[in-house]
């Protein structure tokens, strides 16, 4: 197995987003409707890329929602987290998806992404009704890891799992690429820009990586809202469970992390 909107895609579907910078109030939807484009610095090591607004571009060259339209910054800095430490930078080979296999990759990552949230949802949702925030920290706690593995072991050819800037569950941790794409989605929140529907970045070895942004719904914020308006019982509960814990403190609307894929390319051109 490779290394690990709808409303219902979203909600109870992560472990938490970025608070630096973030303003008050809901964010704009999810959507692709502003052009956006992701470039590289100038630096030849490729260290950092970011999101400029292209408001002023002919109407025929906006991109389409989910098309790799950041794709010569981006592919730019996932070569860097492997290769511009040695040098090695213009002899890394990084794939680029066909129409076809972009495609495929979208349809069955988009396929993974429901299946996981509605299964996380409808776990909530019973603790919460239950028992309140408190249970559904034990529950979370209990079956979110085991369902997230189970729902990459019933679709072949992907791993799924969630990642934050900040995460309650240190197993979601970021790495380089997932948090360059998490901080160029935070400054375009944070600058009241729209995020992208999702975003694939092809790597090397027929892979991809699929990035689908987790919004912060209201029924989150039992437990990922305004510590101050945690019962005494919850704040006790995450300090046990989880002491390293970043993910409160949203507002509805705000950028709580990312879905996040890997695709063996492969498996999806062979139908498996």
């Amino acid at each position: 197995m490779l290394e690990s909107s709808e409303r219902t895609f979203d909600e109870l579907g992560g472990e938490g987003g970025s608070r630096s910078g973030m303003r008050g109030g809901p964010k704009p939807t999810v959507n692709t409707k502003r052009d956006l484009k992701m470039r590289h610095t100038s630096n030849p090591t490729c260290s950092a890329f970011k999101a400029t607004s292209e408001m002023d571009q002919e109407r025929s060259a906006k991109p389409r929602p989910g098309k790799i339209w950041w794709l010569s910054g981006l592919v730019c800095s996932v070569v860097a987290v492997t290769s511009c430490e040695s040098g090695d930078l213009e002899s890394a080979e990084v794939a680029v998806l066909t129409p076809a296999q972009e495609e495929a990759a979208v349809s069955r990552s988009m396929q993974a992404v429901k299946l996981l949230s509605e299964r996380l949802s409808t776990q909530l949702k019973a603790a919460l009704t239950a028992g309140g925030p408190e249970n559904a920290v034990m529950v979370c706690l209990q079956v979110a890891q085991p369902l997230t593995g189970a729902t990459s072991d019933e679709l072949e050819g992907l791993s799924i799992s969630r990642t934050s800037l900040q995460v309650r569950n240190s197993d979601n941790s970021p790495d380089q690429v997932d948090r360059k794409i998490l901080e160029a989605w935070q400054e375009l929140a944070d600058s009241d820009q729209a995020l992208p529907d999702h975003e694939i970045v092809p790597l090397s070895g027929d892979r991809a990586l699929f990035y689908k942004p987790i919004i912060t719904q209201s029924l989150c914020l039992s437990c990922h809202g305004s510590a101050d308006e945690f019962s005494p019982e919850l704040l006790e509960l995450l300090a046990q469970k989880y002491p390293q814990d970043q993910a409160s403190g949203y507002q509805e609307g705000d950028l709580r992390g990312a879905f996040r894929v890997v695709l063996d390319l492969n498996a999806l051109a062979s139908g498996e």
